[in-house]
């Protein structure tokens, strides 16, 4: 297993870092942030909407803070657009060794 540290040791078990994870962030917060304004809407209006909390809500936008699954489908359902569209683009790294089977 591995360990991440932080501030006074570390944290056993918990995952490596993914490089490029804060990028994504960042470029998925931009992209809410974004869609939001499209729609006239405040960050209030939006998190009310979505079920979130103002600063959570913030904190997304601004890229700071990791999103759960279940948050990015409040968000994209209430924007009206599918969960792909949210993320569409927003990783574009190459991908090596990925294949899908089917």
């Amino acid at each position: 297993m591995a360990s991440l540290t932080k501030p006074g040791g570390t944290i056993p078990g918990a995952a490596p870092r993914l490089p490029g994870a804060k990028e994504v962030q960042k470029k998925l917060g931009h992209r809410i942030r974004a869609l939001r304004g499209q729609k006239g809407w405040s960050q209030e209006q939006l998190a009310g909407e979505s079920g979130l909390g103002r600063s959570s809500m913030g904190a997304i936008e601004r890229g700071e803070a990791s999103i759960r699954l279940a948050n990015l489908l409040r968000i994209s359902r209430t924007l009206d657009i599918a969960l792909w569209e949210l993320v569409q683009g927003i990783d574009d790294q190459p991908k090596t060794g990925l294949k899908i089977c089917g």
